[in-house]
């Protein structure tokens, strides 16, 4: 009793402040008091802190196992606005989570520890231990493939759409082969960057668009002159009606071939196929060409004289013109004149002449009988017969004398007519 009593230093407890002792059993001045006849109970008090640190941690889920998460350290924080030995609010939780791209928060997921122990609230610890670990799955998007609807080929079949979680590597489908078309590839608007035909899966769908085109070939005709051949004066609207019939057609279409000009002094050959050599990977088409598969051994080869089917590359469809061979000149027929430009006259033979009676026998054969007369003129009668033979001999060559000069003079006049 009477004695001097000093109170004890001051209490520490993490997270909080002490406010110092006090009692009600003695007055008590600077820090001590005097021991009353009685006992003394002396109480300290201490004021919760509102600014205890605790810690934020972010997960997310990992790529290779959906289990696991994976921490980003870049995004741990230290809070400091506890209060010691109170929970966070709703409120203050809330205000926690990141918005982070290709990912969700876990509703719901939050786990808190102090040290390792798991705690089943968020209550602060006044040490500033703390920690609340927030988690966060893959979001998924979708990887779809399209046609464009102007040109599908029968049969093709469109890639499945499949998803995928936010940074999965995708591989884009193959390219399409349809016979008889060429395939665009595949392109998107996405911004992704695509190597060796793979991708990271952004954080929104990607639409992959295709667009197939139907492989067209080039048919040309020409007319081609043979060596030493001279064009025709009307070469130029040939070759310009030609042209009418060059275009774009499709492989195994049936194209009627022109029908050849018929020419006085020209023959149009039968039309000739000539493969035409593309440089290859100049266009889509020519790429194209390159993989078409080759249908014919030989570079040239004959159309017959109607139709053609239309080959798997360029073409050009030509004849070769040539001169007519020359027929040979018939002889001239001849076309006597009705009127001889000199008239020819022809005498009359001498009449013969009667014999007198009982006198010699004028003109009779020695071999003929007389009746005793005397043969006059005997040795005439072969004379006059001789002679007579001789006028009808220069008869027939005076005619034709006449023959061969009406033949000649008509040919002449014929001559002058065609000249």
């Amino acid at each position: 009793y009477g004695q001097t009593v000093t109170l004890a230093d001051k209490a520490e407890a993490p997270g909080y402040d002490f406010d110092g002792w006090d009692t009600e059993d003695a007055e008590v001045s600077e820090n001590s008091f005097t021991m009353p006849a009685k006992d003394v109970e002396v109480t300290g008090t201490f004021t919760a802190r509102e600014d205890v640190k605790y810690t934020v941690e972010h997960y997310f889920q990992s790529l290779d196992n959906e289990e696991d998460y994976e921490i980003d350290d870049s995004l741990t924080e230290t809070k400091d606005n506890g209060v010691a030995d109170q929970d966070l609010s709703d409120e203050v939780l809330e205000g926690l989570k990141k918005t982070v791209e290709g990912f969700t928060y876990v509703e719901g997921g939050n786990k808190y520890f102090a040290g390792e122990e798991e705690l089943g609230a968020p209550t602060v610890q006044g040490d500033g231990s703390l920690v609340i670990k927030l988690y966060y799955d893959r979001e998924e998007y979708e990887v779809k493939y399209t046609l464009d609807e102007n040109a599908i080929p029968e049969g093709v079949e469109v890639p499945e759409a499949k998803s995928y979680k936010y940074g999965e590597e995708v591989t884009v489908e193959a390219d399409l082969i349809a016979s008889g078309y060429v395939f665009s590839g595949w392109a998107t608007a996405a911004d992704i960057a695509i190597e060796d035909n793979k991708f990271e899966m952004p954080a929104d769908d990607v639409e992959f668009i295709g667009v197939f085109e139907e492989i067209t070939y080039i048919v040309t005709f020409e007319y081609r002159l043979a060596s030493g051949v001279t064009a025709p004066a009307n070469w130029d609207s040939l070759l310009e009606e030609l042209k009418t019939h060059n275009g774009e057609f499709h492989a195994g279409d049936t194209l009627a071939l022109p029908e050849r000009p018929s020419l006085s002094g020209y023959v149009f050959g039968a039309w000739q196929i000539e493969k035409v050599e593309n440089a290859e990977g100049e266009t889509p088409f020519d790429r194209a060409l390159a993989k078409a598969k080759e249908l014919l051994a030989l570079k040239v080869s004959a159309a017959d004289n109607e139709t053609i089917e239309v080959p798997e590359y360029d073409t050009v469809v030509y004849c070769i013109v040539d001169n007519a061979p020359t027929p040979p000149t018939p002889p001239p027929t001849p076309t006597p004149d009705p009127t001889p430009t000199t008239p020819v006259t022809i005498p009359d033979a001498p009449a013969p002449t009667a014999p007198a009676p009982a006198q010699a026998v004028l003109g009779a054969r020695r071999e003929e009988p007389t009746s005793g007369q005397a043969v006059l003129g005997a040795r005439r009668a072969r004379t006059e017969d001789t002679t007579n033979e001789a006028t009808r001999v220069f008869a027939i060559i005076l005619a034709a004398a006449t023959a061969v000069t009406l033949l000649l003079t008509g040919k002449k006049k014929k001559e002058e007519e065609e000249g």
